[in-house]
């Protein structure tokens, strides 16, 4: 279990130490007057030349994001997170997602996968908890393509839909906070929780 715990910090370490390496995104450059900046680091990143039509086209949505955000001020208390129009509604609707999302218990076989296994006696509770990462692995792919044809919204509400049917087949209390979760993506409207804030970098 320690050698488990341990190599999770692996990872998370080495990417502390390699974003100390990254360049500022070209939104924080434009915003702090650092124009050429912007404009190399987007043309870095699409290896095309400054003055390509794609890095243009970024620029100038950068740049007409920014005057929308500017109009009603350039700087904004920390507090209108909650305090701004609809804010607190969409804090609210993301934060239960996501406890909604953890009480499926779906990261309890992640991190405890071998030893829930070995217990119910599979002779290599290894090669299960390898094959479980495996497949969520492959088919985070495959997630991508879904919501990339058919939306977040739609997905996540289809995708929910099968979760509780399945887990109505196991235990009821997934079956319950999936229900609950599917009802939260069909009122609260998760489509305007995310479009507003939606950026290209």
């Amino acid at each position: 279990m320690k050698v488990t715990m341990g190599v999770g910090f692996i990872f998370p370490a080495l990417m502390a130490v390699c974003i100390m390496f990254l360049p500022e995104s070209p939104r924080w450059d434009y915003r702090q007057g650092n124009i050429d900046a912007a404009r190399r680091c987007i043309a870095k990143a699409y290896g095309v030349p400054e003055h390509h039509r794609e890095v243009v086209r970024e620029m100038r949505e950068i740049r007409e994001k920014f005057e929308a955000e500017s109009a009603g001020g350039v700087k904004h208390p920390w507090y209108e997170v909650v305090t701004g129009p609809r804010m607190t509604y969409r804090v609210l609707l993301g934060i239960t997602l996501q406890i909604f999302q953890q009480l499926t218990g779906a990261n309890y076989f992640f991190y405890y996968g071998t030893t829930v296994f070995q217990s119910v006696g599979l002779a290599n509770p290894y090669v299960t908890s390898v094959i479980l990462g495996a497949v969520n692995f492959g088919c985070t792919f495959g997630g991508l393509y879904v919501v990339e044809h058919f939306g977040r919204r739609v997905s996540l509400m289809v995708g929910g839909c099968a979760v509780s049917i399945r887990c109505s087949s196991i235990v009821p209390m997934p079956c319950l906070t999936m229900t609950i979760d599917v009802c939260l993506l069909h009122d609260f409207r998760v489509r305007r929780l995310l479009r507003p804030h939606t950026r290209s970098w």
